[in-house]
């Protein structure tokens, strides 16, 4: 059987299946001995740690292969993990806003449509910086997998953008790790201006959007630390 560049690549390099069996094995042994899903052997707390260390350790690993194998000091590296952590913390803030919502509207006379529980959770995100609607951007905010497909592809495409007018131009050395930071900068200051679109405002919707992702106790709200830590 004729092998691919990739199946070649993996032959040479045992260790990187080897790696992704025992994380794999790791993440599903977690979940099963989890409190979420499985037998409650393993703390929410010990999870959330957990996560967040996988989630370091993939910056940490993508900084080696940058810096370390091409050469490349890259000192806006974490705008790309940001813009990822902010597409998953998206739906997370709408997943849990919309439980308060429907906690809040057990009691009431008729059940709320599917407009109003939209409208409810809109305000509740985003009051704090003078709206209501939910903008264009959150769209897909409430569709997990929608979400988690643009982790992936939300920094791959600023990354591919990025790419291409820098080394196109063949910027390389001091110059272009220059070119990094001014890119978090920038990227930052927009962010921060368009406070009615991104519910950014001077930080306090992310302590929010963090606070729930570390209270919101459904058996969902861990599988993404997981599922974000296989991908490359």
């Amino acid at each position: 059987m004729e092998r691919t560049i990739f199946t070649k690549f993996l032959f040479r390099n045992p260790s990187i299946l080897i790696f992704l069996g025992v994380l794999s094995v790791v993440c599903i042994a977690v979940t099963i001995l989890g409190e979420g899903f499985g037998i409650g052997i393993i703390s929410t707390s010990f999870i959330k740690t957990l996560g967040k260390t996988l989630c370091l350790c993939m910056i940490a690993i993508a900084m080696d292969l940058v810096w370390g194998f091409c050469g490349i000091l890259s000192l806006g590296h974490f705008a790309f993990f940001v813009l990822g952590g902010y597409m998953i913390g998206m739906w997370l803030m709408f997943a849990r806003t919309k439980m308060i919502v429907m906690q809040a509207s057990v009691n009431a006379a008729l059940p709320l449509t599917p407009a109003e529980i939209s409208d409810a959770v809109g305000i509740q995100i985003f009051g704090v910086v003078g709206g209501s609607d939910i903008p264009v951007i959150w769209s897909f905010a409430d569709m997990f997998w929608a979400q988690i497909a643009l982790v992936v592809l939300v920094p791959g495409l600023v990354a591919f953008v990025f790419g291409w007018l820098a080394f196109r131009s063949r910027v390389n050395g001091v110059y272009l790790s220059i070119l990094t930071q001014a890119m978090t900068l920038a990227l930052s200051l927009t962010c921060f201006r368009m406070t009615a679109d991104c519910a950014v405002i001077t930080g306090y919707l992310a302590c929010r959007i963090f606070r729930a992702l570390m209270m919101y106790r459904s058996p969902y709200s861990r599988f993404p630390f997981f599922l974000r830590a296989l991908l490359p």
